[in-house]
């Protein structure tokens, strides 16, 4: 009896260390897709990938609209929920992953790797309305969401890195980037600072304009960087934009937007 009971409590730590023990890989089902392979460092890799940072609900809805020859820009891809998914799912698209933190960019180009991608590119400045060096505050892979500022609440990044900012007007504008046919934006506090240096290509200068803007908006974070959830509506409304949907989420506004046909603007 205590021996059994012995070989059932090693059995019951065994299966517990696989679920928590890193680094370790875990599958992820696409919706109507491809099962996808991300290794894990720590638990909050494990939240972004296995509970989709409690997002799984847009992830499925933003997947489900991808078309076959889209491009995709990942705007604060993390470790690539997203761009994987999305690269995976659509091997004729292409995926532009944006991520300046350098722990979690190496572990999303090692993730892309995981799934023999060919068609996702990894890009390692954050997307601004200007071109320069700014602050990245960022406690690494296994810390708070980075952010162009210092977060003024529980478990924010205590540490600072300088990183490169670029708009995407100016690199779509100079070839380095082809003009995306769907975004997703999620920059804690940034969207704005990213729509003012998209203005050219929601204008649609460089060709169609994208078609689909997922964004996270994070209404306390904006007005750290000068902007504010007016600004962000008023700039993608006044391209032609509608928005589809809306789900709030604690602090942050889930929005999908899309482009109205020019006889509807």
């Amino acid at each position: 009896m205590i021996r059994r009971a012995v070989r059932k409590l090693r059995s019951g730590l065994k299966r517990l260390m696989g679920l928590t023990g890193f680094p370790r890989i875990v599958k992820v089902k696409c919706p109507g897709g491809p099962r996808l392979r991300f290794r894990l460092h720590n638990s909050v890799e494990q939240n972004r990938i296995v509970e989709k940072g409690g997002e799984e609900e847009t992830w499925a809805a933003f997947l489900r609209l991808l078309k076959p020859d889209d491009v995709v820009y990942d705007i604060g891809a993390s470790v690539g929920i997203y761009s994987v998914a999305a690269g995976a799912m659509l091997p004729s698209s292409r995926v532009v992953a944006f991520e300046p933190d350098p722990e979690t960019r190496s572990h999303l180009q090692a993730n892309v790797s995981l799934n023999g991608l060919r068609n996702v590119e990894v890009i390692e400045w954050a997307v601004g309305d200007k071109e320069g060096t700014v602050e990245l505050f960022t406690d690494g892979a296994s810390g708070w969401a980075p952010s162009l500022f210092a977060k003024q609440i529980a478990k924010a990044p205590k540490g600072k890195i300088q990183v490169q900012q670029r708009s995407l007007d100016a690199c779509i504008a100079s070839g380095e980037l082809p003009p995306p046919s769907v975004m997703k934006i999620d920059i804690e506090g940034a969207e704005g600072l990213c729509l003012r240096g998209s203005r050219k290509l929601l204008a649609g200068s460089f060709g169609a304009r994208p078609r689909l803007v997922l964004l996270e908006v994070h209404p306390d974070f904006l007005p750290s960087l000068g902007s504010s959830q007016s600004e962000v509506e008023s700039i993608l409304e006044d391209h032609g934009y509608v928005r589809e949907w809306s789900k709030h989420r604690s602090d942050q506004i889930h929005c999908l937007y899309k482009a109205a046909s020019r006889d509807e603007s």
